[in-house]
Parts: structure tokens; C-alpha cells; sequence
């Protein structure tokens, strides 16, 4: 029995290989494996591959970043397919997920900034995803930021945090879209207010104090020169105020 269940199994995955290769071409850059649908051209493929290109160079040296292993991409021209892939409950133009980056350019090729703001927010998450001690929401607000989507999501509406290890665990436990919408509302505030605060210079000096093991709490007091209490004290009262991007 077990046996059977194993080569339907194998059966099943040959076929969906067979399938996705039909779908499916492949351009490969110096940081990016780019798996694409075949309705999109290979000149906005290759157009794509350069700005990801570029933006890894510039927050690589920016941020003071190491090199890293080659990322998969997926780009697709179907929100549907996009969403099943992706397994995004908000987005729908790009998304960095378990390690890999999906993109769907149905609208966002029609829009050159806008596709270079989506390309910069996932690769730059991409690259935080790197820095092990860096905080996923953390990594996450400063993608945001780095993507000009910080009013994406509007003002947050919920102000039930008390600290930034609040804004930790609603990034591993919101599962519903609403809560998901909530938390990066959070997200961009957060990062508008470090930014607003201490100036972009010093948030950028944070991610490569992460790299020598430090915890946010460390990095956070030794980078801003401010007691972590009262970082947070101020933190919570901008969550109530507009985003001053």
C-alpha cells in the first residue's frame, strides 16, 4: 500500500513538472534564478532581471551586506496563478515568501515606477532575509520603505501594542487577511517613525550591527543612542498620527 501511495506520488510530481516546464522558461542573472510564464516577453524579462540586478548592487553596498546564495524568482502575468503560488493573502504584485520571490506583472510592467518600487521592496527584503538576528517585521518595515508603500495599508486602527516584541509575535501569528493588512499598516508607521526620529543614515547603520549577533534591544539603544523604553514610548504615540513620508 505504502508502495503505491509512493509511486502515485513520483507519478504526480513528474506530471507537474512536465506541466510547469511547458508554462515555463527560464532566464538566469548573477543573484536571481527567474523562472517566467511564457505569455511574457524575454525583453521584460531581461529588463526586470537588470533593475533587480542594480537594486541588490546599491542596498548590498548600501546596507553593508555580504554577498549571498542565488534567489529563485517566479514571475508571473495571472493574479490567480500569482496567489496560488505565493500563498499572498495581500499582495498582489510581489511578494518575498519562504525564500523565494514571486512577482506578478500583469499591471505593475504598464508602470515603471511602480515596478521598480515593488522589484526594490523584494529584493531588499530578500537581502534582509540574510541577517539572521534582524527581526522579520523589522526586515519587513524597512522593504516597505525602501518601496515607497508606506501608506499602502492606510493607518493602523488597532493600537492594542505595547512594545516591538508586540509587532514579533503579530508577525508570526496573523493568519486572516484583515490582520495581516493591520499589521503592515503598523509595519510602514513603525518604520515612518525610526526614520522620522533618527534620520535614514542611522536606520540603515542597524541591519549590519544584526550580522555581529547583537539583539534588536542592543542594536536599537547602541544605534540611537536612546533608552529602548523610550524609543518606544514614542513609537507607540506616531502609531495614532499620519505617515510623514
Amino acid at each position: 500500500m505504502n508502495l503505491m501511495i509512493l509511486l502515485t506520488h513520483l507519478i504526480l510530481v513528474f506530471y507537474v513538472n512536465i506541466i510547469q516546464a511547458e508554462l515555463f522558461q527560464t532566464h538566469v542573472t548573477d543573484n536571481y534564478r527567474i523562472k517566467y510564464e511564457r505569455n511574457i516577453s524575454f525583453d521584460n524579462i531581461k529588463m526586470i532581471g537588470e533593475i533587480m540586478e542594480s537594486t541588490n548592487t546599491a542596498y548590498q553596498k548600501r546596507l553593508q551586506l555580504s554577498e549571498r546564495r542565488r534567489i529563485e524568482v517566479s514571475i508571473y502575468k495571472s493574479v490567480a496563478r500569482f496567489r496560488s503560488d505565493s500563498k499572498s493573502l495581500i499582495f498582489t504584485d510581489g511578494i518575498f515568501q519562504d525564500g523565494k520571490i514571486y512577482l506578478n506583472v500583469q499591471d505593475i510592467l504598464r508602470d515603471e515606477k511602480r515596478l521598480q518600487n515593488v522589484i526594490a521592496r523584494v529584493v531588499t527584503r530578500a537581502l534582509l532575509a540574510e541577517v539572521k538576528d534582524c527581526p522579520k517585521w523589522l526586515a519587513e518595515a524597512y522593504s516597505f520603505y525602501v518601496g515607497e508603500e508606506l501608506e499602502r495599508f492606510g493607518q493602523p486602527s488597532r493600537l492594542s501594542v505595547s512594545s516591538f516584541r508586540d509587532l514579533n509575535e503579530d508577525y508570526s501569528r496573523s493568519e486572516r487577511r484583515d490582520d495581516v493588512k493591520e499589521l503592515y499598516a503598523k509595519l510602514a508607521s513603525t518604520i515612518d517613525f525610526l526614520i522620522s526620529r533618527y534620520g535614514e543614515r542611522k536606520v540603515d547603520e542597524i541591519f549590519k550591527e544584526f550580522l555581529k549577533g547583537y539583539s534588536y534591544e542592543e542594536v536599537f539603544e547602541a544605534i540611537f543612542n536612546d533608552n529602548l523604553s523610550d524609543i518606544e514610548k514614542a513609537w507607540l504615540k506616531s502609531l495614532s498620527e499620519p505617515i510623514r513620508e
